[in-house]
């Protein structure tokens, strides 16, 4: 493996500063999962023989949480800001006891209670905007453009109805912070590469370049799809409202071919038809066919994996997978990006990001 700087974190439970060597020698082992379709999620585990965190009440549910992982000498990336959800304790054979922490960032508030409500007139960030108030969140949305004349939330949690109304507009939602944010999917520049073999590391090891301990990559025609078709019908003028797609967000991303490129060949149609998605306007029709198609599309080749820890890694980002094989390099976009330190100098032990990665091409 390149030559690395140990790994080093800085983080806040509830009134408890990390920082504190004292309070850094308990720390055994962090965890911050970040996933693109629900709240990010931290565990961590303490050492905890003397009863410290659990006899005297210093974290307890509900106390505010901040994580950043990275390397002496280096930056600590934010990877977590949210609230302590549970606590636990354990004891086990001829070990110390261990006081363990779990939380998730601000989204986890959207998953609390199911409502059965309805909105007039409203636009779908609007909606967003109003949602992450209720949940003492701020918001950034972009427009989602479309003024729906009634929008209906039926008996789900305010998380599961954003998913929902994001989806038929190709939105993402996510949380970064206190701040809820409802917006357009960006296909950014790499946010680092991830490469096999140290003899392809520059100058022995850079920021920016991580070395990939694991990985397994995989494709799938099967969803594959080049045309989405939506049809509605509007009572109002009496009219059927049909919406297509053909468009594919970020082509390729570096590969030689689309999944549905791929597909075509020996299949007679790659086109399919959706009636089960109530539209107003053939602008919705169309947003929620390219939608669709996107999401098919972006699951043609996917990948597993994990590399030396690196906080840049994070669902929603891109990044550049190297020297692994010609039919596999290129960009990928993060789903999910899973971040592990632990404690100690022995074999297992360090810093390490687990990922999920997907692309729509090779």
């Amino acid at each position: 493996m390149s030559k690395m700087n140990p790994p080093d974190f800085k983080m806040t439970l509830g009134g408890v500063d990390f920082s504190d060597p004292e309070m850094a020698k308990r720390v055994i082992e962090i965890e911050v999962e970040n996933i693109a379709d629900g709240p990010d999620y931290f565990k961590v585990m303490l050492d905890d023989r003397d009863e410290y965190f659990a006899g005297g009440g210093k974290i307890k549910e509900g106390d505010s949480a901040k994580i950043a992982l990275g390397y002496v000498n280096e930056s600590c990336i934010d990877l977590i800001e949210g609230d302590v959800t549970g606590v636990e304790s354990f004891r086990r054979e001829y070990r110390r006891k261990v006081y363990v922490i779990r939380g998730f960032d601000g989204m986890h508030r959207l998953t609390r209670g199911r409502h059965r409500r309805s909105w007039l007139d409203m636009k779908d960030s609007d909606v967003a905007a109003q949602l992450a108030g209720e949940a003492s969140l701020g918001s950034e949305c972009d427009d989602s453009g479309i003024i729906h004349p009634y929008i209906f939330q039926n008996n789900v949690t305010n998380l599961s109805f954003l998913y929902e109304r994001a989806r038929r507009c190709g939105f993402e939602v996510d949380c970064h912070g206190a701040t809820l944010r409802f917006k357009k999917p960006e296909l950014s520049d790499p946010v680092c590469k991830l490469i096999w073999d140290e003899s392809n590391l520059p100058g022995g090891g850079s920021m920016g370049n991580r070395l990939l301990k694991r990985c397994q990559f995989s494709t799938s025609t099967l969803s594959q799809v080049d045309e989405v078709t939506v049809r509605s019908w509007d009572p109002d003028e009496k009219k059927e409202i049909i919406g297509k797609s053909s468009d594919i967000h970020g082509s390729t991303m570096g590969g030689k071919k689309t999944g549905p490129q791929y597909a075509a060949a020996g299949s007679p149609s790659l086109k399919i038809q959706i009636s089960d998605q109530p539209v107003r306007s053939v602008e919705e029709a169309e947003k929620v066919a390219y939608s669709i198609l996107n999401q098919r599309a972006s699951n043609f080749m996917t990948g597993f994996g994990a590399s030396e820890g690196d906080g840049t890694i994070k669902a929603g980002k891109s990044v550049d997978v190297s020297f692994v094989g010609s039919e596999i390099d290129g960009i990928y976009y993060v789903a999910r990006a899973n971040h592990i330190l632990k404690v100690g100098a022995g074999p297992g032990n360090g810093y390490t990001t687990e990922f999920e990665i997907r692309r729509t091409g090779h």
